[in-house]
C-alpha cells in the first residue's frame, strides 16, 4: 500500500514438464530510501491441498508446502546467472525508470510435473 516495493511478473503460471521447467521472469521496483542496505528475496512455493477448505477447523490445514525456488532478487547475487532480458522486462524497465530491476527465477528440475 505504500508503493515502496512493486513486483511485475510476466506470467502467473509456471509450466513444468518432464523435459523442461519454465522460468519466472519479472521486474521489481524498489525505492532506494526504503532499502537501506537490505536485500529482497523471492520464493516459489508449491502447495499440495488434499482436503476441502471448509473442512479446515481449529487451525488444522489439509495441505503441504514445498519451496521450489528461493532467490535473491535485489541486489542481484554476484554468482547468479545473468540471463538475457525478455522483451517484456526491457519494455517495463524503460517505462518504469532507474529504480526498476529485472530478475529471473528458475524452479528446480525436481518439481513434480
Amino acid at each position: 500500500p505504500n508503493n515502496k516495493l512493486t513486483l511485475y511478473l510476466g506470467s502467473r503460471d509456471i509450466v513444468i514438464s518432464h523435459k523442461s521447467v519454465g522460468k519466472v521472469h519479472g521486474v521489481i521496483i524498489v525505492e532506494p530510501e526504503f532499502l537501506q542496505n537490505r536485500k529482497i528475496f523471492g520464493q516459489v512455493t508449491l502447495t499440495f491441498r488434499y482436503g476441502r477448505e471448509d473442512e479446515e477447523v481449529m487451525g488444522l490445514k489439509f495441505c503441504n508446502e514445498a519451496i521450489m525456488c528461493l532467490a535473491q532478487l535485489y541486489p542481484p547475487h554476484e554468482r547468479a546467472l545473468q540471463e538475457p532480458k525478455t522483451p517484456l522486462q526491457e519494455a517495463l524497465m524503460r517505462r518504469l525508470g532507474p529504480n526498476a530491476h529485472a530478475f529471473t527465477m528458475e524452479v528446480t528440475r525436481l518439481a513434480p510435473p
